[in-house]
C-alpha cells in the first residue's frame, strides 16, 4: 500500500529521531566552538594580566634608575652642571625646610616624553637609557608611550639640592594579540610608578 508524502515524511523523522550513531558528533561540535571561545578568551585575559603586571614592574624599575641619575630636564639643573638648590623665600634662613614654597622656592612640575615629540629640555641620551631599563620588562614598549614627571615634594631644605618626586608611567596602549586581530579594540592600562628622589645623581 503506498503511503502518503506526510506519512513518509513523519516516518523520517521518527527515524531520524531513534537513530544515535552520529550522537557523540553532535555534541562534539555544539560543544566544541563554545569551548574554543572560552579558552581563547581566558587566554586573552591571561596574557593582558601578564604584559599588565610585566609593564608594571618596568616602570617600577625605571623610577628607581631615575631617582640616581640627575634630572632629565633641563629646567632642575644649574648652570654648573649640578642639580639646582631651593632658594630663599621671605625670612628663611639656609637649611629652613620649604613646606610647599613658605620658606624656600618651589620647583615647576615638569615631564618629557620619549620620541620624537620629546622637548628640547629633556635629555635624548637619558630618556633612550630609562626606555632600555623600561622595556626589559614592558613588551613592545614604544618612546611615545614612556613619560617622566618631576614634581615638588615639599620635603626640601633652603640653599639645598631639589628633592622631587618622580613619576615614571607608561600610557595606555594597543594590546596586539587576538581580540585586536578580529578588529575589537583592546587596551593595555596605564601604568606608573613613584618614588622620592632625595640623591638624585648620586
Amino acid at each position: 500500500m503506498m503511503r502518503s508524502f506526510p506519512d513518509r515524511l513523519r516516518r523520517a523523522v521518527l527515524r531520524f529521531r531513534r537513530e544515535e550513531d552520529a550522537s557523540a558528533t553532535v555534541e562534539y561540535v555544539l560543544i566544541f566552538v563554545p569551548l574554543m571561545v572560552m579558552i581563547f578568551f581566558i587566554f586573552e585575559m591571561a596574557m593582558a594580566y601578564h604584559w599588565a603586571l610585566a609593564a608594571q614592574k618596568g616602570v617600577e624599575n625605571g623610577v628607581r634608575y631615575a631617582v640616581t641619575q640627575a634630572p632629565m630636564h633641563s629646567s632642575l639643573i644649574d648652570t654648573d652642571g649640578t642639580v639646582v638648590k631651593y632658594q630663599l623665600a621671605g625670612s628663611s634662613k639656609p637649611g629652613d625646610l620649604c613646606y610647599f614654597g613658605t620658606y624656600c622656592s618651589q620647583i615647576a612640575t615638569v615631564t618629557c616624553t620619549g620620541g620624537a615629540s620629546m622637548a628640547p629640555e629633556c635629555n635624548a641620551a637619558f630618556m633612550a637609557r630609562l626606555l632600555d631599563v623600561v622595556s626589559q620588562h614592558a613588551y613592545g614598549l614604544d618612546a611615545e608611550s614612556l613619560t617622566i614627571t618631576y614634581a615638588e615634594s615639599g620635603l626640601g631644605r633652603a640653599t639645598e639640592t631639589v628633592i622631587p618626586i618622580i613619576t615614571v608611567s607608561i600610557s595606555s596602549r594597543d594590546f596586539p594579540l587576538g581580540l585586536s586581530l578580529m578588529g575589537i579594540d583592546t587596551k593595555l592600562p596605564a601604568v606608573s610608578a613613584t618614588l622620592v628622589a632625595e640623591n638624585m645623581g648620586s
